[in-house]
């Protein structure tokens, strides 16, 4: 191999290594949260739900209200 060739090896395992050492940090920071409380990714999506349902109850008031103002 040339020394171009090797250049290229060179960048292309140092950019490996610089991205596997970011995820496996990012990963460690994950397992670490999961760790502290593991229901937290569960709990952010009820609270989703809840206020996805207040919204909808919310629009349905408006609604018949809107209806009730037309009725008279």
């Amino acid at each position: 191999m040339n020394s171009t060739g090797w250049l290229m090896v060179g960048l292309l395992v140092a950019g490996i290594s610089a991205c596997t050492t970011q995820d496996d940090e990012s990963v460690a920071k994950d397992s670490a949260d999961v760790s502290q409380n593991p229901l937290r990714e569960q709990q952010k999506a009820l609270q989703k739900a809840r206020q996805a349902e207040q919204d909808i109850m919310d629009a349905y008031q408006r609604r018949d209200e809107e209806m009730e103002k037309q009725m008279h």
